[in-house]
């Protein structure tokens, strides 16, 4: 329960930073449900231009993961199902503007500016 506790605190403290430095419009944060509870396993970004926001971050060091590449509905594991690309288009722009930031519980505020102050390096160049 304590390494949960610290990755929420550490989720809640991506999103101040976030919409401290004015980037709300460019990130889209995890939501999560007012009666819900999120572990924060990972902490998913959504933002335009990922790819080249994700370059720039590993080029300074960041270490960021996609960890969803492909929509459900296209992985080999359902072709059975018969879908195909264009069936599911939200789900399919999902999977090309979503990676997740580091956290973890020993995580440090420091890295977590470090991270938000490369983001808004990306998008305010």
């Amino acid at each position: 329960a304590q390494a949960l506790d610290a990755r929420r605190k550490k989720a809640y403290r991506y999103n101040e930073l976030i919409e401290r430095e004015g980037l709300a419009a460019e990130v889209v944060t995890p939501w999560e449900e007012p009666q819900g509870y999120h572990t924060y396993h990972q902490y998913v970004i959504r933002v335009s231009k990922r790819d080249a926001l994700l370059k720039h971050l590993c080029d300074s060091g960041v270490d960021c993961y996609i960890y969803y590449p492909f929509p459900l509905h296209l992985t080999q594991a359902l072709e059975f199902l018969g879908y195909r690309k264009g069936d599911f288009p939200n789900s399919e722009k999902a999977a090309l503007e979503t990676f997740a930031l580091p956290i973890y519980p020993e995580l440090t505020d420091e890295d977590q500016v470090y991270v938000v102050e490369k983001i808004r390096e990306f998008y305010k160049q």
